[in-house]
């Protein structure tokens, strides 16, 4: 990605793409409770009961948040986190523009955790 501008472009439109499928498929990873309760066998002398099944909605929330994740580093203005900024006389805040930033060192900047 480095060496080829084109390459490290299309990488990161198709990153931002995902992003968005990812969006898509957090509504359907949360909404979906088939495996969210479980039928087990009773210890105590036979029978069975529907216990809920903590793994699964453990697995179904490690999805959700690593999914939240990926989609901030791979499209950060719109999945971020959003930061709410002030500052006073005392404490200006300072802001730096670089429109001449390439793909690439965009990509690696968020890569590092500069964007």
């Amino acid at each position: 990605m480095i060496k080829h501008d084109e390459f490290c472009q299309k990488y990161t439109r198709a990153k931002e793409i995902q992003a968005d499928k990812f969006n898509e498929e957090l509504i359907d990873i949360a909404d979906d409770g088939r495996n969210d309760w479980e039928e087990r066998e009773s210890e105590r002398g036979g029978g069975t009961y529907i216990a809920l099944n903590k793994e699964a909605i453990a697995r179904s929330r490690l999805r959700v948040e690593t999914r939240k994740w990926l989609m901030g580093k791979h499209k950060p203005k719109k999945y971020g986190d959003k930061l709410q900024l002030s500052g006073d006389e005392d404490n200006p805040i300072h802001t730096k523009s670089d429109l001449n930033i390439t793909p690439t060192d965009a990509y690696l900047e968020m890569l590092n955790g500069k964007s």
